[in-house]
């Protein structure tokens, strides 16, 4: 047979196989799909107009089974419905283990209601039905929450919910009868602004005699039959936050012709205050921290969160962009220093809210120095009580310095005398180069940490609100931050004055941008202590100060006939001198007992040689009395052999050969022991 007959026989029988298999399954499946109870909506969708109401029933499916529980939960769009009847009316419901409660802040209903045994079992139940108001227009869906769920009868509470489609609405207002409106400032009838001065304009028309209008918050309101202009245009100022209809009409010789109606959606609150939390914390070694910020809108609603990362290490904390960010958000790879944290948020309508913390990135050897004083994890110790403490020691080390100088100045003198020329030996063949750069490097750097200057006011600036400010500020360390709104492109006048009036105010100014954002960042010199700062804007006349905002200045030095010196480079200078005396202390401790010890050798040395001096003495005297004692003998018995030959020798006037060279040997024995005598004393000695 052919192979490509072959082929398509063996692709035949399986398709023939799958087709048998999906045909014997398909009731499977589809079994399956009807167990799945629904809960839906009617109607589904729909149009009315402002100011109407509409009822809106749940039903139920069970899908020919039974059930005895049904739990809803639906929510709806409150800036646009309100439900208006909460009865519930004719419903299959027999049990109410949660009644219906609702929230017409939020958009919320929910509710669980019961079925005695057996349950129902029915393919179009009315669960409930609710009577909403529209007064908004724009487009609204209703959907079933989560927590909706259908139960079975089956003794377990198997729950069969599949389908919850949602609803989709149109609200639109009534059909204008009269003039066609438009507004430039508020062109969406369904979008929220945050500029409460709407103007409306609208075409003219032939003949006519004026406008009757009036704005409010029925969206069926009509104008009184009175003209209030001749122009096509209106326009109101400041009006409250919500939803508001503008009414117009015409008169046309002397008849007053339909209305016509727009809306407005107006909001100028700014989100919910909220606070924004760190991870780690507010003071920390981990470069990467972690920022959470929640909050929420009354009337537009929120939109989006914005983040300003300021740091103020350096001479100004210069211009950063905002980004957006969602929560939680981490920043990376930030340099050690102090930075503030600005969190914006944004409602639908484009009003903000700022809130910020300071965040401190500290390394393992400044973990425990703050502008402040030094924290000691269980006891915080300011500057001036460190450096008091500090002097005190080094004064004590000096002391015991100069009381250990005055008794033994003889062995530090000449210990001193001995170790410089030792010095000056080794650097004489080999430069100092490395001591004497590293020297210098020490020095800049101590010089470079004592940051010295005049200090002298300064000029602030002031808006209507400040909503960044800094609830601690450290004059000599960082840059100072402010941010807050007044008006577009507006100039604003910044006051800063003494809790205590111990300093004079002082006063900057700064413009706005076209958002009417003004920002102030700078070394600006404060005296320490709590200030209040207020803002104002500059005009003819200048507008009433803002809110005080309270700031701790806390300066990091001191001064010294109008010179600024720092805490931390003098303690570092009264470390410094602190381990010197130290180190001198220890090694002029070490150069006493070394020549202490010196001095006891020597004494030891020169004793125990004399002592042995003395022994030798006495050895010698002892060795040549003794050595005289026997040489006396020896020279006794010569002596006598001698005389006993010479008697002998007088007896006869003459000795024989033999005697004559005895006497002589006997002679030179004598003379030899005295020599070897001699020789030995001398030696000995």
């Amino acid at each position: 047979m052919d192979s490509s007959v072959l082929q398509k026989v063996i692709a035949t029988v399986c398709a023939l196989e799958i087709s048998v298999g999906v045909l014997l399954l398909y009731p499977f499946f589809a079994g399956a799909a009807e167990q799945q109870a629904a809960l839906f909506l009617e109607p589904a969708s729909g149009t009315f107009f402002v100011g109407s109401t509409f009822d809106l029933s749940v039903v139920l499916d069970t899908k020919d089974q039974a059930v005895n529980t049904v739990e809803v939960s639906l929510q709806f769009p409150p800036d646009k419905l309100q439900l208006a009847s909460p009865s519930v009316g004719k419903s299959i419901i027999e049990l109410w283990p949660a009644p219906p409660v609702f929230s017409n802040t939020e958009g919320k209903i929910y509710f669980v209601g019961g079925i005695p045994s057996p349950g129902v079992t029915t393919s179009r139940g009315v669960v409930l039905t609710l009577s909403f108001r529209v007064i908004a227009p724009g487009r609204a869906q209703i959907s079933f929450g989560d927590k909706s769920s259908v139960l079975l009868n089956d003794g377990r509470g198997t729950n069969v919910l599949g389908q919850r489609p949602s609803s989709f609405f149109t609200l639109s207002l009534q059909p204008s009868v009269g003039p066609a409106i438009s507004s430039p400032t508020h062109p969406d009838q369904e979008r929220w602004y945050h500029d409460p001065n709407p103007v409306f304009v609208w075409q003219k028309g032939n003949f006519v005699n004026g406008y009757g209008f009036t704005i409010d918050r029925d969206p069926g309101g009509v104008p009184d039959a009175t003209v209030k202009g001749t122009d096509a245009q209106a326009s109101f100022q400041n009006l409250a936050s919500g939803i508001w209809y503008f009414h117009l009409r015409e008169r046309l010789d002397g008849v007053w012709g339909g209305v016509s109606n727009y809306a407005v959606h107006i909001d100028t609150d700014p989100p919910a205050s909220f606070k924004v939390n760190v991870s780690p914390g507010l003071r920390t070694m981990n470069k990467n921290p972690i920022f959470r910020f929640f909050t929420t809108d009354a009337l537009s609603g929120f939109d989006h969160f914005e983040m300003k990362i300021i740091p103020l290490s350096g001479s100004g904390a210069g211009e950063t962009l905002f980004f957006e960010v969602s929560s939680p958000y981490q920043v990376t790879n930030l340099a050690s220093g102090r930075y503030e944290i600005v969190v914006r948020a944004i409602d639908r309508a484009g009003n903000s809210r700022d809130e910020s913390v300071t965040l401190n990135i500290v390394n393992s050897l400044t973990q425990f120095v703050t502008p402040e004083g030094i924290d000691l994890v269980f006891v915080f110790v300011q500057w001036p009580e460190v450096l008091f403490a500090v002097f005190l020691l080094v004064m004590a080390l000096f002391a015991v310095l100069i009381a250990l100088w005055e008794q033994h100045r003889h062995h530090l003198t000449h210990a001193f005398r001995e170790d410089i020329q030792k010095v000056f030996h080794v650097f004489s063949r080999k430069p100092p180069v490395l001591p004497v750069l590293f020297t210098l490097a020490f020095g800049a750097l101590c010089f470079a940490g004592l940051p010295v200057g005049i200090v002298r006011a300064a000029e602030l600036s002031v808006v209507p609100t400040v909503s960044i400010a800094p609830s601690v500020y450290y004059p000599l360390d960082e840059a100072l931050y402010l941010a807050g709104n007044t008006s577009p492109h507006g100039t604003v006048e910044l006051l800063f004055e003494s809790v205590g009036g111990n300093a004079s105010p002082v006063r900057i100014t700064s413009d706005a941008n076209s958002n009417g954002e003004w920002s102030y960042s700078g070394r600006l010199e404060l005296a320490s202590g709590e200030w209040n700062v207020r803002v104002r804007t500059v005009s003819d006349p200048p507008s009433d100060w803002s809110n005080p905002r309270l700031i701790r200045s806390v300066l990091s030095g001191f001064v010294v006939g109008g010179v600024t010196v720092k805490y931390v480079p003098v303690a570092a200078l009264l470390l410094v001198l602190f381990l010197s005396a130290f180190a001198l202390l220890a090694y002029s401790f070490f150069r006493v007992q070394a020549a202490r010890r010196a001095d006891v050798e020597r004494e030891i040395k020169a004793r125990t040689g004399a002592l042995e001096e003395a022994l030798k003495e006495k050895d010698r005297q002892v060795l040549q009395s003794r050595v005289e004692e026997n040489f006396s003998d020896i020279r006794k018995n010569i002596a006598e052999e001698l005389e006993h030959l010479e008697m002998k020798a007088g007896e006869s006037k003459l000795l024989s050969s033999e005697e004559e060279a005895h006497r002589a040997a006997l002679l030179r024995k004598l003379r030899a022991a005295e020599e070897e005598i001699e020789k030995n004393i001398k030696h000995m000695v």
